[in-house]
């Protein structure tokens, strides 16, 4: 398998719309209570603002015969504290993270783990942060596999609406 894994550039962004979007509907699916469907869940105008700003990195992974773009992530550099008690800490936090769905087990992701590892330490981030949902399983146990913990858990409870 000879891919490259480079960043994204402003030409990249239907490929890159097209992995979002299987993400997406992923949680369309499992909670249209929350999720609205949309065939550019992330906007033009949003991504080509994103790809040049330094402290976000879109990564690629490509094809090297034919180009195409079968994973991608989205990392950000955080170097604020949300509130005054928490300590200033470097973290790099992946903000998405998409294996296409007909290349999923052939080594991928960790593919593109390895190389946000390598970067998270070139930026000397203390950490890496993602968030994950409940529903998907199958991410949770890869990102478990990775070595990752659970830090904290997000809970909701629906209640009825009146009319």
């Amino acid at each position: 398998m000879n891919v490259q894994i480079r960043r994204a550039k402003t030409s990249d962004y239907e490929n890159v719309s097209r992995l979002i979007r299987q993400v997406h509907r992923l949680h369309v699916h499992a909670r249209p209570d929350i999720y609205e469907d949309s065939d550019y869940p992330m906007e033009r105008d949003y991504y080509e603002y994103i790809v040049h700003l330094s402290r976000f990195q879109i990564w690629v992974v490509e094809q090297e015969s034919d180009k195409k773009l079968i994973a991608y992530a989205m990392t950000r550099v955080n170097e604020e504290a949300s509130r005054p008690i928490f300590r200033t800490r470097k973290i790099l936090i992946i903000d998405d993270l998409c294996v296409d769905e007909d290349r999923r087990s052939q080594g991928l992701g960790r593919m593109l783990w390895e190389h946000i590892l390598a970067y998270a330490e070139e930026v000397q981030a203390e950490s890496i942060e993602l968030g994950v949902s409940e529903f998907n399983r199958e991410a949770i146990l890869f990102y478990e596999h990775l070595g990752m913990k659970t830090r904290s858990r997000r809970m909701e409870m629906g209640l009825r609406v009146h009319e």
